[in-house]
């Protein structure tokens, strides 16, 4: 998150050209994150990580 100074790296996708997308998001959603554990694809689910993660 910019306005944070977490450290990322973005990756830009677009949804259905890569094959191997749905294994990160099975329903194809964007923005999608990987975490230590998992990939996360729910907004919700995300931001709730990152305030979990960087209080």
């Amino acid at each position: 998150m910019l306005s944070s100074g977490i450290d990322f790296e973005e990756v830009a996708a677009v949804p259905g050209t890569d094959p191997t997308s749905l294994d990160k998001s099975p329903l194809g959603k964007i923005p999608c994150i990987e975490t230590p554990r998992r990939f996360l694809s729910e907004t919700g689910l995300i931001l709730a990580y990152i305030e979990a993660c960087y209080p």
